[in-house]
Protein backbone atom coordinates (compact mmCIF):
# COMPACT_ATOMS: atom_id res chain seq x y z
CA UNK A 1 0.00 0.00 0.00
CA UNK A 2 1.38 3.64 -1.11
CA UNK A 3 0.74 6.22 1.32
CA UNK A 4 -0.19 9.44 -1.05
CA UNK A 5 2.95 12.08 -0.79
CA UNK A 6 0.43 14.70 -1.38
CA UNK A 7 -1.79 14.01 1.05
CA UNK A 8 1.20 13.48 3.39
CA UNK A 9 2.97 17.01 1.87
CA UNK A 10 -0.69 18.80 2.94
CA UNK A 11 -0.60 17.38 6.13
CA UNK A 12 2.74 18.47 7.12
CA UNK A 13 2.20 21.84 5.81
CA UNK A 14 -0.67 22.05 8.06
CA UNK A 15 0.97 20.84 10.92
CA UNK A 16 4.11 23.65 10.10
CA UNK A 17 1.46 26.60 10.37
CA UNK A 18 0.01 25.04 13.59
CA UNK A 19 3.74 24.69 15.23
CA UNK A 20 4.98 28.28 13.88
CA UNK A 21 2.61 29.97 16.66
CA UNK A 22 2.36 27.21 19.04
CA UNK A 23 5.74 25.23 19.71
CA UNK A 24 9.09 25.99 18.00
CA UNK A 25 9.96 21.94 17.99
CA UNK A 26 6.79 20.86 15.62
CA UNK A 27 8.60 23.99 13.44
CA UNK A 28 11.64 21.66 13.06
CA UNK A 29 9.50 18.39 12.75
CA UNK A 30 7.32 19.24 9.61
CA UNK A 31 10.06 21.41 7.83
CA UNK A 32 12.44 17.96 8.24
CA UNK A 33 9.10 16.09 7.01
CA UNK A 34 8.81 18.24 4.07
CA UNK A 35 12.27 17.77 3.37
CA UNK A 36 12.06 14.02 4.04
CA UNK A 37 8.92 14.01 1.49
CA UNK A 38 10.61 16.19 -0.99
CA UNK A 39 13.83 14.09 -1.08
CA UNK A 40 12.65 10.61 -0.71
CA UNK A 41 10.46 7.99 -2.34
CA UNK A 42 8.66 5.05 -0.64
CA UNK A 43 6.86 1.68 -1.60
CA UNK A 44 5.79 -1.43 0.65
CA UNK A 45 7.22 -4.73 -1.78
CA UNK A 46 6.97 -7.77 -0.30
CA UNK A 47 5.68 -6.56 3.18
CA UNK A 48 8.95 -4.63 3.58
CA UNK A 49 9.01 -0.80 3.27
CA UNK A 50 11.49 -0.08 0.34
CA UNK A 51 13.07 3.71 0.62
CA UNK A 52 15.14 5.15 -2.25
CA UNK A 53 15.81 8.72 -3.24
CA UNK A 54 12.98 10.21 -4.98
CA UNK A 55 13.30 10.43 -8.75
CA UNK A 56 10.92 13.39 -8.87
CA UNK A 57 13.69 15.20 -7.68
CA UNK A 58 16.65 13.68 -9.71
CA UNK A 59 14.84 14.77 -12.66
CA UNK A 60 14.11 18.05 -11.18
CA UNK A 61 17.97 18.22 -9.68
CA UNK A 62 18.46 18.03 -13.17
CA UNK A 63 17.14 21.32 -14.20
CA UNK A 64 17.85 23.02 -10.79
CA UNK A 65 19.66 24.98 -13.00
CA UNK A 66 16.65 25.67 -15.27
CA UNK A 67 14.93 27.07 -11.77
CA UNK A 68 16.74 30.40 -10.37
CA UNK A 69 13.64 30.77 -8.24
CA UNK A 70 14.31 28.00 -6.43
CA UNK A 71 18.37 28.14 -5.70
CA UNK A 72 18.64 31.72 -5.83
CA UNK A 73 16.77 31.26 -1.79
CA UNK A 74 19.68 29.33 -1.59
CA UNK A 75 21.52 32.29 -1.38
CA UNK A 76 20.62 33.17 2.12
CA UNK A 77 22.32 30.58 3.37
CA UNK A 78 25.66 30.78 1.71
CA UNK A 79 25.83 34.34 2.41
CA UNK A 80 26.82 33.46 5.99
CA UNK A 81 28.72 30.09 4.91
CA UNK A 82 31.24 32.37 2.85
CA UNK A 83 31.80 34.98 5.31
CA UNK A 84 33.14 32.01 7.47
CA UNK A 85 36.76 33.31 6.51
CA UNK A 86 36.00 36.77 8.60
CA UNK A 87 34.97 34.73 11.70
CA UNK A 88 36.03 35.28 14.66
CA UNK A 89 33.29 34.81 16.92
CA UNK A 90 32.87 30.90 15.58
CA UNK A 91 29.86 30.29 18.36
CA UNK A 92 27.94 33.13 16.68
CA UNK A 93 28.86 32.01 13.01
CA UNK A 94 28.04 28.45 13.27
CA UNK A 95 24.03 29.88 15.52
CA UNK A 96 24.01 32.10 12.36
CA UNK A 97 24.39 28.97 9.81
CA UNK A 98 22.17 26.38 11.78
CA UNK A 99 19.53 29.33 11.81
CA UNK A 100 19.81 29.63 8.28
CA UNK A 101 19.76 26.12 7.08
CA UNK A 102 16.13 26.26 5.88
CA UNK A 103 16.90 28.16 2.99
CA UNK A 104 19.52 25.66 1.61
CA UNK A 105 17.41 22.39 2.36
CA UNK A 106 14.02 23.83 1.63
CA UNK A 107 14.33 24.56 -1.98
CA UNK A 108 15.94 21.38 -3.02
CA UNK A 109 12.60 19.62 -1.07
CA UNK A 110 9.79 21.59 -2.84
CA UNK A 111 11.73 20.71 -6.01
CA UNK A 112 10.70 16.95 -4.90
CA UNK A 113 7.14 17.54 -3.56
CA UNK A 114 4.16 17.46 -5.35
CA UNK A 115 2.82 20.62 -7.13
CA UNK A 116 -0.47 21.71 -5.44
CA UNK A 117 -3.35 22.22 -6.55
CA UNK A 118 -5.10 26.01 -7.07
CA UNK A 119 -8.00 24.34 -4.82
CA UNK A 120 -5.13 22.85 -2.07
CA UNK A 121 -2.95 25.64 -2.08
CA UNK A 122 -6.23 28.45 -1.34
CA UNK A 123 -7.13 25.87 1.43
CA UNK A 124 -3.92 25.78 3.27
CA UNK A 125 -5.01 29.81 3.43
CA UNK A 126 -8.33 29.23 3.97
CA UNK A 127 -6.61 26.79 7.15
CA UNK A 128 -4.53 29.79 8.31
CA UNK A 129 -7.03 31.94 8.47
CA UNK A 130 -9.49 29.53 10.78
CA UNK A 131 -5.93 29.28 12.52
CA UNK A 132 -5.53 32.59 13.40
CA UNK A 133 -9.25 33.65 14.15
CA UNK A 134 -8.93 30.82 16.91
CA UNK A 135 -5.87 32.08 18.30
CA UNK A 136 -7.12 35.69 18.26
CA UNK A 137 -9.88 34.67 20.21
CA UNK A 138 -7.95 32.95 22.86
CA UNK A 139 -5.77 36.13 23.04
CA UNK A 140 -8.79 38.38 23.34
CA UNK A 141 -10.33 35.87 26.37
CA UNK A 142 -6.76 35.86 28.16
CA UNK A 143 -6.35 40.16 27.79
CA UNK A 144 -10.06 40.22 29.52
CA UNK A 145 -8.94 38.48 32.72
CA UNK A 146 -5.78 40.95 33.14
CA UNK A 147 -6.71 44.23 30.84
CA UNK A 148 -5.53 46.83 33.27
CA UNK A 149 -2.41 44.82 33.99
CA UNK A 150 -1.81 44.50 30.08
CA UNK A 151 -2.73 48.06 29.31
CA UNK A 152 -0.21 49.46 31.81
CA UNK A 153 2.45 47.09 30.46
CA UNK A 154 1.80 48.47 27.20
CA UNK A 155 2.36 51.93 28.50
CA UNK A 156 6.08 50.99 28.80
CA UNK A 157 6.68 49.41 25.71
CA UNK A 158 5.64 45.38 26.50
CA UNK A 159 2.94 43.72 24.25
CA UNK A 160 -0.45 41.99 24.20
CA UNK A 161 0.72 38.50 25.13
CA UNK A 162 0.61 36.18 22.28
CA UNK A 163 1.57 32.41 22.19
CA UNK A 164 4.81 33.40 19.90
CA UNK A 165 6.50 36.14 19.62
CA UNK A 166 4.31 39.31 18.94
CA UNK A 167 5.89 40.92 16.16
CA UNK A 168 6.62 37.20 14.14
CA UNK A 169 2.72 36.89 15.15
CA UNK A 170 1.73 40.23 13.95
CA UNK A 171 3.49 39.11 10.48
CA UNK A 172 1.31 35.34 10.55
CA UNK A 173 -1.55 37.86 11.34
CA UNK A 174 -0.78 40.73 8.23
CA UNK A 175 -0.36 37.30 5.73
CA UNK A 176 -3.90 36.18 7.26
CA UNK A 177 -5.21 39.19 6.19
CA UNK A 178 -4.09 39.50 2.87
CA UNK A 179 -5.04 35.46 2.43
CA UNK A 180 -8.72 36.10 3.92
CA UNK A 181 -8.98 39.19 1.01
CA UNK A 182 -7.65 36.85 -1.16
CA UNK A 183 -9.84 34.25 -1.06
CA UNK A 184 -12.62 36.31 -0.53
CA UNK A 185 -11.98 37.56 -3.79
CA UNK A 186 -11.62 34.49 -5.19
CA UNK A 187 -15.11 33.48 -4.16
CA UNK A 188 -13.74 30.29 -2.96
CA UNK A 189 -15.30 28.04 -0.26
CA UNK A 190 -14.58 24.41 0.62
CA UNK A 191 -18.30 23.00 0.78
CA UNK A 192 -21.01 25.56 1.83
CA UNK A 193 -21.48 29.39 -0.18
CA UNK A 194 -21.91 30.66 3.07
CA UNK A 195 -18.37 30.00 4.42
CA UNK A 196 -17.46 33.01 1.48
CA UNK A 197 -19.08 35.57 4.12
CA UNK A 198 -18.21 33.47 7.12
CA UNK A 199 -14.42 34.31 5.32
CA UNK A 200 -15.10 38.39 4.92
CA UNK A 201 -15.83 37.86 8.41
CA UNK A 202 -12.85 36.24 9.15
CA UNK A 203 -11.08 38.89 7.15
CA UNK A 204 -12.66 41.82 8.95
CA UNK A 205 -12.06 40.10 12.33
CA UNK A 206 -7.81 39.88 11.92
CA UNK A 207 -7.71 43.12 10.41
CA UNK A 208 -9.54 44.76 13.58
CA UNK A 209 -7.44 42.28 15.89
CA UNK A 210 -3.82 43.67 14.36
CA UNK A 211 -4.70 47.25 15.52
CA UNK A 212 -5.87 45.57 18.52
CA UNK A 213 -2.46 44.37 19.50
CA UNK A 214 -0.99 47.37 18.31
CA UNK A 215 2.33 46.21 16.55
CA UNK A 216 3.24 48.47 14.56
CA UNK A 217 4.97 46.95 12.13
CA UNK A 218 2.50 44.38 11.75
CA UNK A 219 0.27 46.80 10.68
CA UNK A 220 2.78 48.51 8.28
CA UNK A 221 3.20 45.63 6.35
CA UNK A 222 -0.70 44.49 6.63
CA UNK A 223 -1.41 47.73 5.11
CA UNK A 224 0.86 47.82 2.39
CA UNK A 225 -0.23 44.06 1.73
CA UNK A 226 -3.76 45.12 1.22
CA UNK A 227 -2.57 48.30 -0.79
CA UNK A 228 -1.42 45.54 -3.88
CA UNK A 229 -4.69 43.75 -3.86
CA UNK A 230 -6.45 46.91 -3.82
CA UNK A 231 -4.61 47.90 -6.49
CA UNK A 232 -5.22 44.52 -8.52
CA UNK A 233 -9.00 44.76 -7.35
CA UNK A 234 -9.32 48.52 -9.16
CA UNK A 235 -6.91 46.96 -12.47
CA UNK A 236 -9.25 43.92 -12.89
CA UNK A 237 -12.82 45.04 -11.97
CA UNK A 238 -12.84 48.88 -12.16
CA UNK A 239 -14.93 49.15 -9.67
CA UNK A 240 -13.75 52.61 -8.12
CA UNK A 241 -16.87 53.64 -5.51
CA UNK A 242 -16.02 50.19 -4.19
CA UNK A 243 -12.31 50.60 -3.76
CA UNK A 244 -12.53 54.55 -2.31
CA UNK A 245 -14.82 52.92 0.17
CA UNK A 246 -11.94 50.07 0.99
CA UNK A 247 -9.30 53.39 1.09
CA UNK A 248 -11.90 55.36 3.22
CA UNK A 249 -12.11 52.14 5.14
CA UNK A 250 -8.28 51.85 6.07
CA UNK A 251 -8.03 55.64 6.57
CA UNK A 252 -10.50 55.58 9.17
CA UNK A 253 -9.68 52.44 11.37
CA UNK A 254 -6.30 54.17 13.03
CA UNK A 255 -9.09 56.76 14.12
CA UNK A 256 -11.80 54.01 14.97
CA UNK A 257 -9.37 51.56 16.88
CA UNK A 258 -8.05 54.67 18.99
CA UNK A 259 -10.96 55.65 20.29
CA UNK A 260 -12.49 52.37 21.07
CA UNK A 261 -9.04 50.04 21.57
CA UNK A 262 -7.07 50.54 25.01
CA UNK A 263 -4.76 48.97 23.95
CA UNK A 264 -4.03 51.09 20.49
CA UNK A 265 -4.77 54.13 22.44
CA UNK A 266 -2.27 53.14 24.96
CA UNK A 267 0.61 52.27 22.20
CA UNK A 268 -0.17 55.44 20.56
CA UNK A 269 0.57 57.26 23.72
CA UNK A 270 4.00 54.82 24.40
CA UNK A 271 5.32 56.03 20.80
CA UNK A 272 4.41 60.03 21.61
CA UNK A 273 6.63 59.69 25.11
CA UNK A 274 9.41 57.54 23.37
CA UNK A 275 9.70 60.39 20.48
CA UNK A 276 9.68 63.03 23.24
CA UNK A 277 12.39 61.48 25.29
CA UNK A 278 14.16 60.69 21.98
CA UNK A 279 14.54 64.45 21.10
CA UNK A 280 15.83 65.24 24.29
CA UNK A 281 17.99 62.76 24.14
CA UNK A 282 17.61 60.80 26.92
CA UNK A 283 15.93 57.83 24.64
CA UNK A 284 17.86 54.81 25.55
CA UNK A 285 15.25 53.03 27.92
CA UNK A 286 13.01 53.10 25.40
CA UNK A 287 12.07 50.88 22.41
CA UNK A 288 11.94 53.15 19.60
CA UNK A 289 14.95 55.02 20.62
CA UNK A 290 16.86 51.64 20.72
CA UNK A 291 15.71 50.44 17.54
CA UNK A 292 16.75 53.73 15.72
CA UNK A 293 19.90 53.59 17.52
CA UNK A 294 20.90 50.06 16.38
CA UNK A 295 19.90 51.24 13.18
CA UNK A 296 22.27 53.87 13.44
CA UNK A 297 25.58 51.98 14.58
CA UNK A 298 25.29 48.90 11.78
CA UNK A 299 25.42 51.56 9.19
CA UNK A 300 27.82 53.27 11.07
CA UNK A 301 30.11 49.74 11.05
CA UNK A 302 28.78 49.36 7.22
CA UNK A 303 30.14 52.80 6.33
CA UNK A 304 33.70 51.22 8.03
CA UNK A 305 33.95 48.30 6.14
CA UNK A 306 31.88 49.01 3.00
CA UNK A 307 33.02 46.51 0.60
CA UNK A 308 32.67 42.88 2.63
CA UNK A 309 31.60 44.39 5.99
CA UNK A 310 32.63 43.13 9.75
CA UNK A 311 31.65 38.72 8.65
CA UNK A 312 28.56 37.77 9.39
CA UNK A 313 29.69 35.95 12.40
CA UNK A 314 31.50 38.85 14.19
CA UNK A 315 28.50 41.02 14.32
CA UNK A 316 27.47 40.52 17.82
CA UNK A 317 31.04 41.05 18.94
CA UNK A 318 31.47 44.53 16.47
CA UNK A 319 27.93 45.88 17.77
CA UNK A 320 28.86 44.92 21.93
CA UNK A 321 32.34 46.93 21.06
CA UNK A 322 30.89 49.93 19.47
CA UNK A 323 27.67 50.11 22.03
CA UNK A 324 30.46 50.22 24.32
CA UNK A 325 32.23 53.38 22.90
CA UNK A 326 29.43 55.74 22.07
CA UNK A 327 26.81 54.45 24.56
CA UNK A 328 28.15 52.87 27.37
CA UNK A 329 25.27 53.59 29.55
CA UNK A 330 22.81 51.97 27.35
CA UNK A 331 20.64 49.37 29.34
CA UNK A 332 20.42 46.80 26.66
CA UNK A 333 22.53 46.05 23.55
CA UNK A 334 20.32 45.22 19.82
CA UNK A 335 21.48 43.92 17.12
CA UNK A 336 20.37 46.64 13.82
CA UNK A 337 16.51 46.62 13.83
CA UNK A 338 16.25 46.50 10.15
CA UNK A 339 17.44 43.33 8.11
CA UNK A 340 19.06 45.21 4.97
CA UNK A 341 21.13 47.08 7.37
CA UNK A 342 21.94 43.79 9.06
CA UNK A 343 23.29 42.14 5.79
CA UNK A 344 24.81 45.33 4.96
CA UNK A 345 26.83 45.49 8.41
CA UNK A 346 27.72 41.95 8.22
CA UNK A 347 28.55 41.59 4.94
CA UNK A 348 29.66 44.73 2.82
CA UNK A 349 27.63 46.07 -0.05
CA UNK A 350 29.03 42.38 -2.17
CA UNK A 351 26.64 40.58 0.41
CA UNK A 352 24.34 43.44 0.75
CA UNK A 353 23.49 42.74 -3.68
CA UNK A 354 23.35 39.24 -3.30
CA UNK A 355 20.98 39.10 -0.34
CA UNK A 356 18.79 41.78 -2.67
CA UNK A 357 19.02 39.36 -5.52
CA UNK A 358 18.15 36.48 -3.49
CA UNK A 359 15.35 38.29 -2.36
CA UNK A 360 13.70 40.19 -5.33
CA UNK A 361 14.19 37.71 -8.27
CA UNK A 362 11.71 35.30 -7.28
CA UNK A 363 9.37 37.87 -7.61
CA UNK A 364 10.64 39.03 -10.58
CA UNK A 365 11.62 35.76 -12.35
CA UNK A 366 8.93 34.93 -14.92
CA UNK A 367 6.98 37.53 -14.12
CA UNK A 368 5.69 36.25 -10.56
CA UNK A 369 4.81 39.71 -9.89
CA UNK A 370 1.95 39.06 -11.65
CA UNK A 371 0.60 36.85 -8.86
CA UNK A 372 -1.12 38.92 -6.28
CA UNK A 373 -0.94 36.66 -3.33
CA UNK A 374 2.36 36.11 -4.01
CA UNK A 375 3.56 39.49 -4.81
CA UNK A 376 1.22 40.86 -1.28
CA UNK A 377 3.02 38.09 0.68
CA UNK A 378 6.62 39.51 -0.34
CA UNK A 379 5.74 42.75 0.36
CA UNK A 380 4.56 42.59 3.69
CA UNK A 381 8.02 40.53 4.18
CA UNK A 382 10.01 43.42 2.58
CA UNK A 383 7.97 46.14 5.46
CA UNK A 384 9.28 43.82 8.30
CA UNK A 385 12.94 44.02 6.70
CA UNK A 386 12.87 47.52 7.15
CA UNK A 387 11.84 47.64 10.87
CA UNK A 388 12.87 44.39 12.20
CA UNK A 389 15.90 42.02 11.13
CA UNK A 390 13.12 39.16 10.29
CA UNK A 391 15.09 36.23 9.30
CA UNK A 392 18.10 36.32 11.86
CA UNK A 393 15.97 34.30 13.86
CA UNK A 394 14.48 30.31 13.21
CA UNK A 395 10.89 31.27 13.39
CA UNK A 396 11.46 34.25 10.84
CA UNK A 397 13.74 32.20 8.83
CA UNK A 398 10.52 29.33 8.90
CA UNK A 399 7.94 31.68 8.33
CA UNK A 400 9.41 33.04 5.37
CA UNK A 401 11.10 30.14 3.97
CA UNK A 402 7.85 27.74 3.79
CA UNK A 403 5.52 30.43 2.33
CA UNK A 404 7.89 32.21 -0.09
CA UNK A 405 8.85 28.58 -1.52
CA UNK A 406 4.89 27.26 -0.86
CA UNK A 407 3.89 30.36 -3.33
CA UNK A 408 7.03 29.01 -6.00
CA UNK A 409 5.09 25.24 -6.10
CA UNK A 410 2.19 27.14 -6.95
CA UNK A 411 2.85 29.41 -9.00
CA UNK A 412 4.53 26.37 -11.73
CA UNK A 413 1.42 24.79 -12.46
CA UNK A 414 0.03 28.71 -14.02
CA UNK A 415 3.12 29.23 -15.81
CA UNK A 416 3.73 26.55 -18.09
CA UNK A 417 7.32 27.34 -18.96
CA UNK A 418 8.60 27.58 -14.94
CA UNK A 419 7.07 23.72 -14.70
CA UNK A 420 9.31 21.62 -13.47
CA UNK A 421 9.66 18.51 -15.74
CA UNK A 422 8.13 16.13 -13.69
CA UNK A 423 5.04 13.22 -13.28
CA UNK A 424 3.60 16.04 -10.76
CA UNK A 425 3.71 18.96 -12.99
CA UNK A 426 1.62 17.28 -15.92
CA UNK A 427 -0.52 15.45 -13.89
CA UNK A 428 -1.80 19.04 -12.46
CA UNK A 429 -1.20 21.37 -15.16
CA UNK A 430 -4.91 21.17 -16.22
CA UNK A 431 -7.02 23.75 -14.66
CA UNK A 432 -8.78 23.39 -10.71
CA UNK A 433 -12.32 24.68 -10.17
CA UNK A 434 -12.48 26.28 -7.01
CA UNK A 435 -15.96 26.39 -5.60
Amino acid sequence: MRINKQQLALALCVLFMVALIYTRFLVSVSMFGLAFVGLFDWNKIDGKLKIRLNPVLLQNLKQFGNQPAYWMVTLFFLLVLLSGWQTEDWSYWIERLRIKLPFLILPIAFLGLPVFTRRQYLGLTYFLLILLCITCIGIGINYLLDFAAINESIKHGKAVPTPCNHIRFSLLLSLGIICGGWLWRERYYTRYTWERYFIKFATLFLFGFIFFLAVRSGLASSYAGLVVLLIHFVNTTQQYLKAAAMVATLIAMPVIAYLFFPTFNAKVGYVKEDLEMHTAGKGENYSDSGRFTSILLGLQLAGENPLQGVGAGNLRQEMRELYAQEYPQAPEIKLPHNQFVWVFAGTGLVGLFLFSLAFFYPILYNNNYRQPLFLAFNVVIFCSFLTESTIENSLGVALYSFFLLLGLNYITQYCPQTNLLSSYGRLRRAPNLVR
